[in-house]
């Protein structure tokens, strides 16, 4: 069976208040967003922007919630343009209906008008399925505050995203898994300050009779072993700071990797069926994505990433 290549990113919900909507206090999203979800009767209860202010041509979204047990609200969101979706979506006054069949432009190829991604909210935690179409991240935040305000908490304040705090290294490594391979690089003109890595690196290829030249090594851990994180984190940090390398990319037994620890975002990459090509099988995403949470809010060596409440340690 074919498979398809998906992304889960987590992210940190962050009120936004303002003096028409001020903050609320100790907001257990999946509550509320529950309880919404319970009060919608039909689709255009769970659509965002409302019925009555769609404009044709502008990007909207509609929610499905996903029936499972646990505190945690997981649901698909489907996005769309207004007036573009003919062939594919269709709307009543009760359900949705989504064509299952592929929709062929007069090239023959297969084209989706309605972009599907998986979101699971616990608390202040969001972790979403990355998404093909720019900004649906925060078309989905959006929508989540307005779905709320409307059937629940009309004072809900405004709602962002951010990035989930930066974790120490060592963490980041306990979280995937441990690391499986480390590729570092100097390029041309790099000088490497002396007991580094690559020093090391520059005296073997000076050695070898190559004055002048751009050098990487990768250095992999043994089947179904690991590096040690902190001969590692040394590298990473002969990096960062300039003095032994002038680049790193570390690669974790999940298949996540880094290259930069100030610009790292907690992600994680998965496999999972195709029902065709380029379309994944849901089923196989909302089980990776609840066992993503899972993991984050799992104790290793008495840390944790996100309490079980979903709030950020």
């Amino acid at each position: 069976m074919a498979k398809v290549d998906r992304t889960l990113l987590l992210k940190r919900v962050v009120q936004a208040p303002s003096d028409r909507f001020p903050r609320v206090p100790n907001l257990a999203l999946h509550t509320v967003l529950g309880q919404a979800f319970e009060r919608c009767e039909t689709v255009w209860d769970r659509h965002y922007p409302a019925k009555h202010k769609i404009r044709e041509g502008h990007r909207c979204v509609f929610f499905k919630r996903v029936n499972r047990q646990g505190n945690a609200v997981l649901f698909h969101a489907y996005s769309y343009l207004a007036g573009h979706t003919p062939d594919q979506v269709v709307f009543d006054d009760i359900e949705e209906q989504i064509s299952a069949d592929p929709i062929v432009n007069e090239d023959g190829d297969h084209k989706e008008i309605v972009e599907r991604f998986a979101v699971l909210v616990l608390g202040e935690v969001l972790v979403m399925e990355s998404a093909r179409v720019a900004g649906s991240g925060p078309l989905a935040i959006r929508a989540i505050r307005d779905l709320v305000k409307r059937h629940v908490m009309p004072n809900c304040p405004p709602l962002d995203l951010e990035d989930a705090p930066t974790l120490e290294f060592r963490r980041m490594a306990e979280i995937h898994g441990g690391v499986a391979s480390v590729t570092a690089r100097l390029h041309t003109g790099f000088v490497a300050e002396p007991n580094t890595f690559g020093n090391a690196m520059e005296t073997i290829v000076a050695n070898a009779g190559f004055g002048n030249a751009r050098v990487s090594a990768t250095i992999e851990a043994p089947e179904n072993g690991e590096l040690d994180v902190d001969t590692v984190e040394q590298i990473l940090t002969e990096s960062e700071a300039g003095t032994g390398l002038s680049g790193v990319t570390i690669r974790f037994r999940d298949k996540t990797s880094l290259g930069d620890l100030n610009k790292y975002r907690e992600k994680l990459p998965i496999t999972v069926n195709a029902v065709r090509a380029g379309i994944p099988l849901v089923t196989e995403i909302e089980t990776a994505i609840v066992e993503y949470l899972v993991g984050l809010a799992t104790p290793r060596d008495d840390f944790q990433l996100i309490r079980e409440d979903g709030t950020f340690v």
